[in-house]
C-alpha cells in the first residue's frame, strides 16, 4: 500500500509502526479483523516497489512517501470468509494513530521472467 504521511505540525516526528487491518466475514456471519504488522524492506521485493523502512523520520512541516509491505499467507482466511474492508493503521511517535483505508490492493510478485517472455508464454496456450 503507498502512502504520503504529512507532518504538518513545527516539531519532528517519526512513523514508528504500521498494521494492516483487514476485517471479514465468516460463513457464520460473524464479523472478523487480523491484524497484519508492517514487513522490513529487503531483497524479497521487486526492485519497483520503494518499502518504507519503519521507524521513518517526518521532518517539521515535512512529508514522507513510500509502500508498507504485508506478507500475508495464503491459509490466512478460513475457506468461503469474504473481506469486508481493508485499513492501515500507522502510529506517530507522539502516540497518535491515523487510519486509511484501502480500495484496491494488488499483489506485487517477484516474476523472474520479462515482459516479451510473458507475451510469448501467453499466445503459446
Amino acid at each position: 500500500m503507498k502512502i504520503l504521511a504529512v507532518n504538518p505540525t513545527d516539531r519532528d516526528a517519526a512513523i514508528v509502526s504500521a498494521d494492516l487491518h483487514i476485517a471479514y466475514i465468516l460463513q457464520s456471519g460473524h464479523a472478523m479483523t487480523v491484524k497484519v504488522r508492517h514487513e522490513t524492506t529487503g531483497d524479497a521485493f521487486p526492485t519497483e516497489v520503494e518499502a518504507l523502512d519503519l521507524p521513518a523520520r517526518l521532518q517539521a512541516n515535512g512529508a514522507v512517501a513510500g509502500w508498507l509491505t504485508f506478507r500475508l499467507p495464503a491459509d490466512l482466511f478460513p475457506a468461503g470468509s469474504g473481506i469486508h474492508r481493508y485499513d492501515a493503521v500507522l502510529q506517530d511517535s507522539r502516540g497518535i494513530a491515523a487510519t486509511v483505508s484501502a480500495s484496491v490492493l494488488r499483489e506485487a510478485g517477484h516474476d523472474q521472467r520479462t515482459e516479451d517472455q510473458e507475451t510469448s508464454d501467453e499466445t503459446e496456450r
